[in-house]
């Protein structure tokens, strides 16, 4: 191989080491802009909680980003800026968590491990002990969660949103239960409830 052959190797091998490493430190650059916030969300017992909204927010821009958590109950929020972020959790069933002044830096993801606590105001779509809808109708918080349960249910489930899955046009919802409760040991139990046209009434007894 004759000398200029070597040289116009070198060169070529020169040049290309070159275009590698100023694309690997542009990489490595844009990595270096941002950091991240991500973690795990669990209920009070410890279960991975799936599908629950992450957002987070810049508390000097107000710029906010969210997502949701995978199936492992993980989540991760990337390509933010450095600062200061208010964090939120929101998931069926829980009460929301909010956390302020949580440090993101650049080119780290910054841990934040969460349990959620069951919610105790709300117990579906703005039903609460305090709904006008249950006037006249003695009820009593549950246990666990708060939620309003009548007085003369013959037997009550308190339960809380394990998982979510698609099933055409509806939502198929897996549920946890965390109490029961039922009359008391040798008490007679109270006549049937039905709910019609807006109220609910009791069925004749026979």
């Amino acid at each position: 191989m004759s000398k200029h052959t070597l040289r116009k190797s070198a060169c070529t091998l020169a040049l290309l080491l070159s275009c590698l490493a100023f694309g690997f430190g542009s990489a490595f650059g844009q990595s270096q802009t941002f950091g991240a916030i991500g973690g795990v969300v669990k209920d009070p017992q410890g279960a991975i909680l799936q599908n629950a909204n992450v957002t987070v927010k810049n508390e000097e821009t107000n710029k906010e980003m969210s997502g949701t958590t995978d199936s492992e109950g993980r989540f991760r929020i990337p390509q933010l800026d450095p600062g200061n972020y208010t964090v939120t959790v929101n998931a069926t069933g829980f009460a929301a968590f909010t956390q302020q002044k949580v440090v993101v830096e650049v080119g780290r993801i910054t841990p934040l491990d969460i349990n959620l606590t069951v919610g105790g105001a709300t117990s579906g779509p703005g039903l609460t002990t305090r709904d006008a809808r249950l006037n006249g109708h003695p009820h009593h918080p549950g246990p666990v969660t708060g939620h309003p349960i009548l007085d003369d249910a013959l037997a009550s489930l308190e339960c809380r949103t394990y998982a979510t899955h698609p099933g055409g046009d509806h939502t198929i919802l897996v549920g946890q239960v965390l109490s029961v409760t039922g009359p008391p040991a040798g008490a007679e139990p109270p006549g049937p409830l039905l709910y019609h046209d807006g109220r609910y009434r009791r069925l004749p007894t026979r």
